[in-house]
């Protein structure tokens, strides 16, 4: 793997951080107070966020320094900072066709962004409090974010956006369905270079090119301390399960990977059906509920400990069914309604339930109780209020625009 892209040679410097963070709440109140005075909403919000933050930070860090010197640049950080420029540019290209004003869909966009952006460590640092209250929220070093907070965070803000300026949200959804999508594709790869997010161990009969991909690597000399590792390294280690000696992890199932093709595979339906839609804000509720799907499933292949597990302990026979059905459920009430024809409609329907059925014949050797992370406690609800909100949609349009 390759946490670190890159590193970039800079001078040694050494300096009090409390300037330095009064000096950034400063710019943030100025970039505040000249957007707002050209009317640039998103903006505003940006520096008021940096403002309050850096303001906050100056207070709890007052006492400390920091010391610069070469700068690492982490594979993780560099992809998100990629996705968020591509993604900008796909929603206001995205809303220009939709017919939306490019300039505030970039500012929805970035309102979103930031709000996803705080609400997943929130959220982390909350479902995280109890195995690991030294958390701090502020400390992003230590790592710690929740995806589908994120999603809830920027949904939310982004409706509120629209809202205040009167203009469809349901528009600038379908607008940033391909963002979101792409999104999930390229964070997904950053964490498999990272080696966070890893997947439980591999059975000894898993393909050799498997077991490769699922190998997540020690860094640093074991006998000059501290040792670091990757997460699936470090873990194992702790658990007992490898010597820190050892330059390599078990084989871990590559989760990381497979919701990266679950992102490719969301990017290429959101494409498929944006010159197909029916209803404003069916592309986006396309993405939103196959997102929840995808991401309550591959949740139960993930190893690490670290992701706000909580909730009652079952089985993965009991619940990965359980949680299909009802998923299948939220289907049957919302998207598979949409069939005009009563035979397609009730095959698919149909159909919706037969991964449950396959979760219940593939995991009845799973008997180890575990408990549901936070990402799967969203995504139930996440599903249906997509599917509500599909039926919601679909009430005012005439039944021969439905899909056959």
């Amino acid at each position: 793997m390759y946490p670190i892209l890159f590193t970039l040679p800079l001078p040694t410097l050494e300096f009090p951080l409390l300037p330095a963070l009064l000096a950034l709440a400063c710019v943030g109140l100025g970039v505040a107070a000249y957007a707002e005075w050209h009317a640039v909403r998103a903006m505003t919000v940006f520096g008021a966020a940096l403002a309050g933050t850096a303001g906050y930070a100056s207070f709890s860090l007052a006492g400390q320094r920091v010391t610069l010197s070469s700068v690492q640049v982490p594979a993780w950080g560099s992809l998100l900072a990629l996705w968020l420029v591509l993604a900008w540019h796909l929603c206001r290209r995205g809303a220009e066709r939709a017919g939306l004003d490019r300039r505030w869909a970039g500012d929805c966009f970035v309102v979103a962004t930031l709000t996803a952006l705080i609400s997943s460590r929130v959220a982390y640092v909350v479902a995280s409090a109890q195995a690991a209250p030294e958390l701090d929220l502020f400390a992003l070093g230590q790592g710690g974010l929740s995806g589908m907070a994120a999603l809830f965070g920027a949904l939310a803000s982004a409706a509120w956006f629209a809202r205040q300026q009167r203009v469809s949200f349901w528009l600038w959804l379908d607008a940033s369905a391909a963002s979101l999508a792409l999104g999930v594709l390229l964070i997904r790869i950053g964490c498999y270079l990272e080696g966070c997010d890893f997947g439980v161990l591999q059975h000894g009969a898993a393909p050799a090119w498997l077991q490769s991909l699922g190998r997540f690597p020690r860094w640093g000399d074991p006998d000059a301390a501290p040792v670091f590792g990757s997460a699936a390294w470090a873990t194992q280690v702790k658990q007992g399960l490898l010597a820190p000696e050892q330059t390599l992890s078990l084989p871990v199932a590559p989760v990381q990977l497979y919701e990266a093709l679950a992102g490719l595979s969301l990017l290429a339906l959101v494409r498929y059906l944006e010159p197909r839609r029916r209803f404003h804000g069916q592309v986006g509720l396309t993405l939103v509920f196959g997102y929840a799907v995808a991401r309550f499933v591959l949740e139960a292949w993930r190893g690490d400990l670290d992701r706000g597990l909580f909730g009652p302990h079952l089985e993965p026979r009991i619940y990965l069914p359980l949680g299909l059905l009802l998923f299948s459920t939220a289907f049957a009430y919302g998207p598979g309604m949409s069939f005009r024809r009563t035979a397609v409609r009730v095959a698919t329907i149909a159909l919706a339930a037969v991964p449950a059925a396959l979760a219940a014949l593939l995991a009845r050797g799973s008997t180890v109780p575990v408990q549901l992370s936070l990402a799967q406690w969203l995504c139930l609800p996440l599903a249906f209020a997509a599917a509500h909100a599909w039926v919601r949609r679909t009430s005012g349009v005439n039944a021969s625009a439905a899909p056959a």
